[in-house]
């Protein structure tokens, strides 16, 4: 099982088209799910993906080398810092 699947899974994230927990969402469901704490999605020289947040006072920026693994960590972090 891919690992930050499972991490979503744990945490509650809403699935709504993944039948099994094997695969990341698709990049529109998971920006969907973090809601009005999504700020931004950033390719950077084709080299790696930015994607930022904002919970509360707190601003977050989670670099990656994938779209979909950046957003859902940024929701892991949403998630917690709700």
């Amino acid at each position: 099982m891919n690992e930050l699947a499972k991490q979503l899974r744990e945490a509650g994230f809403p699935y709504k088209t993944a039948e099994d927990f094997d695969y990341l969402p698709p990049l529109s469901e998971l920006i969907e799910a973090c809601g009005v704490h999504f700020l931004t999605l950033e390719r950077y020289e084709a080299a790696y993906w930015v994607a930022r947040g904002i919970c509360g006072e707190y601003h977050n920026g989670i670099r990656g080398e994938h779209a979909e693994s950046v957003v859902a960590k940024l929701w892991l972090w949403i998630d917690l810092n709700k």
